[in-house]
């Protein structure tokens, strides 16, 4: 869809005003809020993800080899390095979809992976318990990611951890207690090892500005995409502001996404991340919705924080948008009972759990397949039929009432 864009003079005085702005708030040592409209007047869809796999693949950096360093992925089981859009949305059975709770986004999120420091000193890969993908937009005036369209971003803000506890509130509701006082942030520099909390939380929020023409496919995937003026630091604060003003460079406003990773009852370990001291902390996505399906929700859907109007809601999952903090590990445990998972082992045999040193090294190790099914069935789906299942389970069945009988 071709866009019409403002012109050169309007998009001049609009960057100058909002940068002089952000320099008064800044001299003043106001906050974001009081030169960008309030949070509240943007659009905001949310879905609940739990890990498809982890592997040492960046389909975003390098197609053809492995890549530097584990990462952990969500989404399609589709992690091969050379997958594709038409990949992404080229699987005909519901359960294989997508690890999360929105059948029409086959999108692929993935980071790199937490590790846990044993006493011994061996590692062990950590999962999050859930992770909640965001889009916030302004209806009406966001344009779809494109087909084919892809990025990385790595913000300034770097890596921020964050321990949240539930508290209880005089009407007997249990929310999160997130004042300054009890958020623990650190650096990864030697690892992060904070308090015990019910839940540590790490976040990244990708770039919403467009250039318009590439789709970070070319062997650059970061430079086609910008933060809002004034919103570069790419952390948890900038994400879900309205009236955002993009650089001329990149004047063309698509969906914001944030991924907010979710690791309850955290215990006070040493954790690590699988590429150094989260410095280099990053994101990659391939868009794998239908063009049309979710330009239709930018321009008519205003919900708050639960899947957009129109979508399909897998495996009964209401996710955070609905219960209180403490029915949420139940919420996340019910999704990865039911979810697909990816066989990896057809990308690579490389282990990446329980090691003594994490692998590293672009293209270092073998690819063991050009292309390989990844699908691994698990066996529960929400009560829902599924043929190769139970197909898989008859000849179970059969294979042993053979061998008993002609055991007699």
């Amino acid at each position: 869809m071709r866009c019409r864009l403002p012109s050169v003079a309007v998009v001049m005085v609009t960057a100058m005003m909002a940068v002089a702005t952000a320099q008064e708030k800044n001299d003043k040592g106001g906050n974001m809020k009081n030169y960008y409209y309030e949070k509240e007047k943007t659009s905001i869809f949310a879905m609940e993800y739990v890990p498809i796999g982890h592997l040492r693949t960046d389909p975003v950096v390098t197609q053809t080899c492995l890549s530097d360093h584990v990462h952990t992925f969500y989404g399609p089981p589709k992690l091969h390095p050379s997958v594709t859009y038409e990949d992404l949305r080229s699987s005909d059975e519901t359960f294989h979809r997508t690890s999360g709770n929105l059948l029409e986004n086959q999108s692929l999120y993935w980071h790199p992976s937490f590790y846990r420091v044993e006493e011994g000193g061996s590692k062990t890969l950590v999962e999050p318990d859930w992770v909640t993908v965001y889009y916030a937009y302004e209806q009406g005036g966001t344009q779809s990611f494109p087909e084919g369209f892809r990025m990385l971003t790595h913000p300034a803000s770097g890596l921020d951890l964050t321990c949240y506890k539930y508290t209880s509130e005089g009407n007997g509701k249990t929310v999160y207690d997130n004042k300054e006082s009890n958020q623990q942030k650190d650096s990864m520099k030697e690892g992060y090892q904070g308090g015990s909390c019910q839940e540590m939380a790490a976040s990244i929020v990708f770039p919403t500005c467009w250039d318009g023409t590439t789709l970070g496919t070319e062997g650059d995937p970061v430079s086609h995409m910008s933060y809002g003026i004034g919103l570069e630091g790419g952390n948890l604060e900038s994400f879900g502001y309205s009236n955002v003003v993009c650089p001329e460079s990149h004047p063309i406003k698509l969906p914001q996404i944030l991924l907010f990773l979710r690791f309850a009852d955290y215990e006070g370990s040493r954790y690590i991340l699988s590429n150094g001291d989260g410095s280099d902390w990053h994101a990659d996505y391939i868009m794998g919705w239908e063009e049309s399906f979710l330009q239709g929700i930018l321009d008519g859907c205003g919900v708050q924080k639960d899947i957009p109007c129109g979508g399909t809601r897998l495996r009964n999952i209401f996710g955070t948008a609905s219960g209180e903090p403490h029915s949420w590990n139940a919420m996340a445990e019910t999704l990865r009972k039911n979810a697909p998972r990816a066989n990896t082992r057809c990308v690579t045999d490389e282990a990446v759990t329980q090691v003594e040193v994490i692998p590293r090294g672009e293209c270092q190790g073998e690819v063991l397949s050009d292309a390989c099914d990844q699908y691994v069935l698990t066996l529960e789906e929400n009560n829902t039929y599924n043929p190769s299942l139970v197909t898989c389970l008859f000849i179970t069945l059969f294979t042993a009432a053979l061998f008993a009988w002609h055991s007699v």
